[in-house]
């Protein structure tokens, strides 16, 4: 039986995938969408996602969470964040994403963010893109960013 490549094969089916390298498996891998959060922006209330990878991602879930510095609560909650809960993900305001093209960037202004009252303080709001893992991405290792906001 005549063994064909993994390129070959590719060409024989029209696909031209970028292939790389990885250095822990060994293992060829086809490259596809990086999807990145941009957290400084949630100070504005606004969730980016930029997609760094070559391919276009599909539809994705992010999520953003709070925790005050040195304990207590964040702001309490205001009606508008109810379109936000999502009961897999509890004390988190889930966002749905769309597809991105790649090297596009993504921004949900949340609905609510103007109405929070937040008490003095520093809060460590964390951004995590991809949160159900349904995007095959070439690096699943930086989906979370963090933005320290500081209330005076």
């Amino acid at each position: 039986m005549k063994r064909i490549s993994l390129l070959a094969l590719a060409a024989i089916v029209g696909f031209s995938p970028v292939l790389t390298a990885s250095a822990q498996t060994n293992r060829l891998t086809a490259a596809g969408p990086d999807l990145v959060p941009i957290a400084s922006r949630i100070e504005h209330g606004a969730v980016s996602v930029r997609n760094t990878g070559p391919a276009a991602s599909g539809p994705s879930l992010a999520r953003l969470t709070c925790n005050r510095v040195g304990g207590g609560s964040c702001a309490e909650e205001v009606p508008g964040m109810r379109a936000y809960i999502d009961p897999a993900y509890p004390n988190s305001a889930v966002i749905q994403i769309p597809a991105i093209e790649p090297g596009h960037v993504h921004t949900h202004y949340l609905t609510f963010w103007d109405d929070l009252v937040w008490n003095p303080g520093t809060y460590n709001l964390l951004l995590e893109v991809d949160a159900a893992s349904v995007v095959a991405e070439t690096n699943e290792g930086n989906n979370f960013g963090g933005y320290p906001y500081v209330v005076p």
